[in-house]
């Protein structure tokens, strides 16, 4: 999930609107955007801007904020990590096994 807050404490009655990708067209308004599951789609830049009845009528555009996707690890890696890292521990019990055997340690 992504958050994503716009607050303009100066002044009141703002109504904030976001943008995405350098396209005037307004994607969500309101001050908090959410995007619950997010999908190559939404990936891009997104900024805010407040705007208003009364002057100052608009605030400036705030920073752009990147929003991107993370790859996640498919059940396969999943199980390949975990069968080397057992695959792992067992030759280190093993040589730890063999070492104590050489030195004559019970």
């Amino acid at each position: 999930m992504v958050t994503m807050t716009c607050v303009i404490e100066v002044y009141s009655n703002w109504t904030y609107k976001w943008y995405k990708d350098n396209n005037n067209n307004v994607v969500f308004e309101g001050n908090i955007f959410k995007i619950t599951e997010a999908s190559e789609s939404d990936e891009g830049l997104y900024w805010c801007q407040g705007k208003r009845t009364q002057k100052p009528r608009s605030s400036q555009l705030s920073d752009p904020v990147h929003v991107g996707l993370k790859e996640r690890s498919s059940p396969i890696q999943l199980v390949v990590g975990i069968a080397l890292g057992a695959g792992l521990c067992f030759v280190v019990m093993v040589v730890l096994y063999r070492c104590t055997q050489s030195k004559g340690i019970s």
